[in-house]
């Protein structure tokens, strides 16, 4: 068995590996689709948890943005030339 034989038989195992996952993955999201489809109020939660952590996000990234222009504008020194 050459290197490359070993190298594409590698890169098999792993893209079979990260299929196996993606499938887990998916069932769970498949379990999660079917708990809001029996109870309309998980999804209530699950929308609220969505709002939430987006707000969070959103609020974070304003005031970061915030901070760097303040902190940009204290290094600037202005000179009028008349």
């Amino acid at each position: 068995m050459t290197e490359l034989d070993r190298r594409v038989l590698s890169a098999v195992d792993h893209v079979q590996k990260a299929a196996l996952e993606l499938i887990a993955a998916m069932r769970n999201v498949l379990d999660v689709a079917e708990d809001v489809v029996a109870d309309p109020a998980a999804l209530h939660t699950l929308v609220q948890g969505a709002v939430i952590a987006a707000k969070t996000a959103t609020e974070t990234v304003a005031g970061a943005a915030t901070v760097a222009t303040a902190a940009a504008a204290d290094r600037v020194e202005r000179i009028r030339v008349d």
